[in-house]
């Protein structure tokens, strides 16, 4: 069972023949109590981190994606602020 495609970040993107998709949730799962994945079925569209991933016959499209909270504001990375203070901001 080689996945023909696989991603991973802080969510794991991959591409599996149906027959494997219980063993793999279950062998992901089975790695620490505290660790549990959940799985979504993308079809032929899946969702990404900032990446909208499109299965079109038999190749793939890579778009952008935005959460439906995404307000369109970034930080000036010239901002005055210290690299630790802008740190505390983010946790």
């Amino acid at each position: 069972m080689t996945p023909l495609f696989y991603v991973r970040y802080v969510d794991i993107a991959l591409v599996i023949d149906n027959v494997y998709i219980d063993e793999i949730l279950i062998k992901f799962n089975s790695y620490h109590i505290r660790l549990q994945f959940t799985m979504e079925i993308g079809g032929d569209l899946l969702n990404f981190l900032d990446i909208c991933l499109i299965k079109k016959e038999e190749t793939f499209i890579f778009d952008w994606y935005h959460k439906f909270t995404f307000s369109g504001r970034f930080f000036n990375y010239n901002t005055s602020h210290s690299v630790k203070k802008f740190a505390r901001l983010l946790i």
